[in-house]
């Protein structure tokens, strides 16, 4: 919907806060994630290329092992809940227990493999 408005060149170039709680954290990726719909990946808005997992509960087998397959051809930020990464000018950081799942490893989140646009 955001797209069909026109709206997602507006909110990428407006310089403004840009906050994603939930399904607007799964929507702010360049590839977001719903493991809920469907385990395929679809356009999202493009604000960092990180696809995230929020409400991750790294005991629940089920959506584990989704992720693992999935994160063979696509990186993904597990957050749990109460978690959050922040991302300004000078820096990116988060709090909360983070997961990276990549390969089909998971490991601790680190705000360095983030790859945002306009950071180095």
């Amino acid at each position: 919907m955001i797209k069909d408005m026109g709206l997602d060149a507006v909110i990428r170039e407006s310089g403004a806060v840009v906050l994603g709680v939930s399904a607007g954290a799964i929507n702010m990726a360049v590839r977001a994630l719903d493991t809920k719909e469907s385990p395929v990946p679809y356009p999202g808005l493009g604000l960092a290329d990180v696809t995230v997992k929020p409400n991750f509960d790294p005991e629940h087998e089920g959506v584990l092992s989704a992720l693992m397959r999935i994160s063979a051809e696509l990186p993904i930020c597990a957050m749990e809940d109460d978690s959050a990464i922040f991302v300004t000018a000078d820096e990116i950081s988060a709090v909360g227990a983070a997961h990276r799942i990549e390969r089909g490893v998971m490991g601790p989140f680190s705000p360095e493999k983030l790859n945002i646009p306009g950071k180095s």
